[in-house]
Parts: C-alpha cells; structure tokens; sequence
C-alpha cells in the first residue's frame, strides 16, 4: 500500500509570534468529538484509495491542544496509520504520555538560524536560548528530534554562510535530520513577499549545499525542500550524510488538513478544496477540485504554485 502525508494543524493556539507564521486565528477550534470525527473521514478517504497514512502533527503549537493526548492514544489504535509526526516550536515540553505513543516518529523543532540574532528576529526575542536549553530534553527523551528552517530574506545570507556549522552543531547534539524549506507568504504573513527568495537564491543555497555534501547540484535543485539526514546520532561525518529531495504533494501524494477542519492541497495553497468535518464520507470533491486546480493553473514557476499567486 502507498504512503499517503497528511499535516495538520489541530489548533491554531500558540505561545509564539513569528512574523512569518501562515496560522489563521480566525478558525474555529475543534473539540477532541470533532477531532477524531476528521480521523475517522480521513480513514474512510484512505480506505477508497488502498492507502496509508503519515500523519504530520502541528498548528499554530501543537503541544497546547486540549485533549491532544487522548486523540494521540485514539489515533495510535488505527491500523491505516503508519506514523506520527510532530512540528513544534519547542518551547513546551510534551508530557510523558507522548512516550506511550506507539507510532511517534519524528519531532521537528522549528529554528531559524544558529545564532539567536537571527532566529530571535524571527521567532521572538529570547526564543532561541529557550529552545536550544529544551533540545536536550528532546534528544535524551525520543529516539527522532528533526530540525526545520523556513529559508527567507531575514536569515538567508546567514544560513548560507553558515550552513556547515549549522549542521555541524545541530548533529552533534543528536538530532537525526535537517530540513531546509522556502518561505512562502500565505495566512497572517501573507503580506510579506519581501521575504521571498528568488529562484536564483534559492540555487545559491543548493550550490552550498552540493559543494560541502557532494551531491548532485542539477538532481538537488528539481526539489523544493531539502532534508538531510545523519545516521549516526550524536556524531558529525560530512561524508556519511544522506541528502533528500522533497517532492511537491499537492493533493496527489498527501495534504494539508487546518484546525476546523479544512482541506488545502498544501499548506502554502491559500485555495481550499473541502473540508473533513463538513463533508463526511463524500470524498468526490477532493479529487475534482484537485483535477480542476491542476488543469487551470498555467503559472510557471518555481515548483510552488503559490509562490506566484497574488
């Protein structure tokens, strides 16, 4: 059976403001009911399709959802679905009954830089000396910690040059993987197309990157996002990382679910095409809306749709 990837934002509460957040408080929080009732239609879609399940979990904060523990223990009980995945801003340490959760996988811990100047620019003054004193806890408590960058005009220059030692120390701490992803202006910072890269930078960036890991620039810069893995925890070989490429989904091969409920084909999309909790077991909408999407849009650009949409 193929891999189907869901990332869902169960909540749009958060502890944080980063400028370049894409939450929508303006949704409608769901009850742990509703909640398991969206589960519940996304199996139902999954079974149609003889598909399984990668289930992304964030929000806004993920680890200040109500009730978010009892939908875990719920979720882990479903055989359609392989593993379970978290994006937190670290800040909040996860109580003991997420070690009981069978099926978690990774945990990524969004940073914007190696320096506090930069992330704290981005994420909140003081925010990096607080996520860097949790990585430890994260590290010696789950068997998978990840990091995630969004690259933007901000720290771009300073994750460029950087780069080797950003890896370098992140590694050495334990952490199991990096991923490096574009910075695309949806939901409240949807304003900011300033912070935008240029395909060009963004190639600059992948440059870095093939040099100092001996990869394949031209394979490298057909992905819009790029993870790199350490398979050996805790020690840093430059020559024993593995480089990925991260395919656009778009619908096809997974996407994004908001917190009442709403279906995007990505979560950079800003066009919805349904919604888990108000269309129950008629799942005929997600693929004609998803038909129609992909046969009107002519954009040609640079592996994001919504990087050019205005």
């Amino acid at each position: 059976m193929k891999d189907f990837h869901i990332q869902w934002h169960i909540t749009e509460i958060c502890n944080l403001d980063c400028f370049h957040c894409y939450k929508e408080p303006h949704r409608e929080e769901l009850s742990l009911f509703q909640l398991k009732n969206i589960i519940d239609n996304i199996i139902e879609f999954l079974k149609e399709r003889n598909l399984t399940l990668i289930l992304t979990i964030t929000g806004g904060e993920p680890f200040l959802k109500p009730n978010l523990y009892e939908l875990l223990e719920y979720i882990d009980k479903i055989e359609l679905i392989r593993k379970i995945n978290f994006i937190t801003n670290g800040i909040i340490l996860p109580s003991d009954n997420l070690k009981r959760i069978k099926k978690l996988n990774t945990i990524y811990i969004s940073i914007e830089g190696i320096s506090s100047s930069i992330n704290d620019k981005i994420r909140g003054e003081g925010n990096f000396k607080k996520v860097f004193s949790n990585i430890n806890y994260f590290v010696e408590n789950y068997k998978n910690i990840g990091i995630m960058t969004t690259l933007m005009r901000t720290n771009f220059f300073h994750i460029k040059e950087s780069f080797y030692f950003f890896i370098k120390e992140f590694f050495k701490l334990g952490i199991k993987e990096i991923i490096f992803e574009r910075f695309i202006p949806v939901g409240k910072a949807k304003y900011l197309k300033n912070e935008m890269l240029s395909q060009e930078e963004i190639f600059e960036f992948y440059s870095v990157v093939s040099e100092l890991l001996n990869v394949d620039f031209e394979e490298l810069k057909k992905y819009p996002a790029v993870k790199i893995v350490n398979p050996f925890k805790g020690t840093f070989n430059p020559h024993k990382l593995l480089v990925y490429g991260a395919n656009c989904i778009f619908g096809k091969d997974g996407f994004a679910v908001l917190c009442d409920g709403t279906v995007y084909p990505c979560r950079r999309f800003d066009e919805e095409i349904g919604n888990f909790l108000k269309n129950q077991n008629n799942f005929i909408f997600l693929d004609e809306k998803i038909n129609h999407l992909k046969m009107n849009n002519n954009s040609k650009c640079f592996f994001c749709y919504a990087a050019v949409k205005n």
